[in-house]
């Protein structure tokens, strides 16, 4: 399971690009900044245990000509974690593995059962770290001067 936040421009500005040379490589470097900076930030405030939920965030660029999307995910990688997607966004209640619980409750001087038995009446509360990320980020993720400037001063050339 993985959370996406995906960056996408829109259909209008993609139907406007008549010229891909001029929009491919200023907007695959934006794109490029936009998912390894919510990347970066996003496993700085990340939950940490472990570190295997920090490992498994991941940034994707289209590699497109012109790309239509940035993408960073946090998901299950042979580094990562199988669980991020249960601490962002919490979960109803449920019975857990005891198996999987006891080495997070042990380090943290829980009890497993009773654990287990508090999730199964209460679930587990949200942790959205990465939608904190976003809205951190989010004057630094609109600001597209560097991207039209890149484009503008490509335009000029001969």
């Amino acid at each position: 399971m993985a959370k996406k936040i995906t960056v996408r421009m829109s259909p209008q500005l993609r139907r406007n690009l008549t010229h891909p040379y001029l929009i491919a490589a200023p907007l695959k470097e934006y794109l490029f900044r936009a998912t390894t900076l919510i990347r970066d930030e996003g496993r700085a405030e990340a939950p940490e245990d472990l570190g295997k939920m920090r490992r498994s965030h991941v940034a994707l660029v289209d590699p497109q000509p012109v790309p239509r999307w940035g993408r960073m995910e946090v998901k299950a990688t042979s580094k990562g974690a199988p669980y991020p997607l249960f601490v962002h966004e919490g979960t109803r209640p449920h019975f857990p593995p005891i198996d999987a619980i006891a080495p997070w409750a042990n380090r943290h001087g829980i009890p497993p059962y009773a654990l287990v038995m508090s999730i199964a009446r209460k679930g587990t509360k949200a942790n959205p770290w990465l939608e904190r990320t976003v809205e951190k980020l989010r004057p630094h993720l609109q600001n597209l001067n560097g991207l039209a400037a890149d484009i503008i001063k490509k335009w000029n050339k001969p």
